[in-house]
């Protein structure tokens, strides 16, 4: 009996001395929407009027500048990669994320067809992980089992640059921006059977240019994901 309960006692010391973070984050679809704003009508007159009288002349001109604001979202994303690397990709083909980065599957979702390394990137600048954990342990006979629940919200500054100049593009153009802003993933995770399931926000603002032309970008990438990281 005392053996037994010295066992308890070092597995349940050894199961919460382990730190939650940086768990596994499974692969998922992601959703872009982003609004483009580009330069439209660069500041220019656009009309004129002359008005003379016995004692005078007076001139009337206006001058405009305007900008177009356009959605940017997955079709566009995809085939801007493919431009940075003179490809094509499978039909249905979808972008996906897991944590901070960004990947190419094939129309199942699951498979990994393509890694934009050395044009696309992630820096996180600051992060913070509020978790719980909840973990119950049972010791007999048959070994020992674990149930319970993780419970994390993944909180950081994150920052991704995009830069094809490097690269033989199929349009000669080139990219190079950059978006900031707050990323959120909330991640539960079933400690008895595995599985994890992960709900992500990123929303991002920045700008530079795409297909050489001076843009903003503006808005969000959502996602989520269901894995199995295996019993605890």
């Amino acid at each position: 009996m005392k053996k037994l309960l010295a066992l308890i006692a070092l597995t349940i010391i050894a199961a919460t001395s382990a730190h939650a973070i940086a768990i596994f984050t499974p692969l998922g679809p992601v959703n872009v929407k982003l609004t483009s704003v580009v330069r439209d009508l660069p500041f220019q007159q656009i009309s004129g009027k002359t008005n003379s009288t016995s004692t005078a002349t007076n001139i009337t001109q206006v001058y405009k500048g305007t900008v177009a604001r356009t959605p940017f979202g997955n079709t566009n994303l995809l085939a801007l990669i493919a431009n940075s690397f003179k490809t094509n990709f499978p039909a249905g083909s979808q972008l996906a994320m897991r944590y901070v980065s960004l990947v190419v599957v094939d129309a199942t979702g699951t498979n990994v067809i393509f890694t934009p390394s050395g044009v696309v990137s992630f820096h996180i600048e600051t992060q913070f992980v509020p978790e719980l954990k909840t973990l119950m342990t049972t010791v007999n006979a048959a070994g020992t089992q674990y149930s319970g629940n993780l419970t994390e919200t993944i909180i950081g500054s994150v920052t991704m640059n995009y830069d094809d100049t490097d690269n033989d593009t199929t349009d000669g153009t080139h990219t190079n921006i950059e978006l900031k802003g707050l990323w959120t993933i909330q991640l539960t995770q079933n400690l008895k059977t595995g599985v994890v399931k992960t709900v992500g926000q990123w929303n991002v603002t920045g700008g530079g240019l795409v297909r050489g032309f001076p843009t903003i970008l503006t808005g969000s990438f959502n996602g989520k994901a269901t894995g199995i990281n295996g019993p605890f």
